[in-house]
């Protein structure tokens, strides 16, 4: 597109703004700019002007579930996606609490597959430029967890002891989830007659949970610990 601005004469000042041919055109790198005057083209004309893509980061869209929440140890992923941005240099990084390693996959196509491992929970920034400026969204505040291996959970103690127990003894057992990754315990108690006792669940520093309850009636008992809705494996 091209606009004349006149000026003293005869002085013409012309500026233009490059794109593409139109639907169906492509990038056109080196246009051929016609000045034609009193329907004559100008010496020279016409001129030859190599043009390179702009860049444009507001047109770069990321997306995955590795924005919206990620585990330790394990790959995360998410998609950049640039056709349609022009050109320009991708740049990744990650900030947290701890080094987290980053890989980024070129699918060919305009876009590219990332991943990262970080090591420890807690919540990472992740920072997606291109041409040096920050694409939309970022940088990205991402909520980082342990993996949650209920196999890892360790229960033990008297009450957990198979038999029928007494009315209104108190019985306690302990859950060991140290190992386990950070998630919620649930612990269920159910009396002979199919009714759930109130349980009362204490936590130390250590990771350990002390669980304790109260039989209503004498009788055998049913005791479910699950971790992280996944079921504690009896040993």
């Amino acid at each position: 597109m091209a606009r004349t601005a006149w000026s003293t004469p005869p002085m013409r000042r012309v500026s233009w703004v490059p794109g593409c041919g139109g639907q169906g055109w492509g990038w056109n790198p080196a246009p051929l700019i016609s000045l034609p005057l009193a329907g004559a083209p100008v010496p020279k004309s016409p001129f030859r002007v190599p043009v390179s893509e702009g860049c444009d980061p507001s047109r770069v869209r990321v997306h995955g579930p590795g924005l919206q929440s990620g585990t330790t140890n394990q790959p995360n992923r998410f998609t950049v996606e640039t056709r349609g941005a022009g050109t320009g240099g991708l740049g990744l990084a990650v900030e947290g609490p701890s080094e987290a390693k980053m890989t980024c996959t070129d699918n060919k196509d305009g876009s590219c597959s990332v991943e990262y491992v970080p090591y420890e929970p807690g919540t990472y920034s992740l920072n997606v430029t291109y041409g040096g400026r920050q694409v939309p969204g970022s940088p990205f505040q991402v909520p980082v967890q342990e993996v949650v291996d209920s196999s890892k959970v360790v229960c033990a103690g008297p009450g957990l002891m198979p038999g029928v127990v007494r009315a209104s003894v108190p019985q306690s057992f302990s859950v060991d989830t140290s190992q386990a990754g950070v998630a919620p315990l649930q612990v269920k108690v159910q009396g002979p007659k199919g009714v759930l006792e109130p349980v009362d669940v204490v936590s130390s520093a250590d990771g350990t949970q002390t669980v304790t309850y109260v039989p209503s009636r004498e009788g055998p008992y049913s005791i479910a610990v699950h971790y992280g809705d996944q079921e504690v494996p009896r040993r």
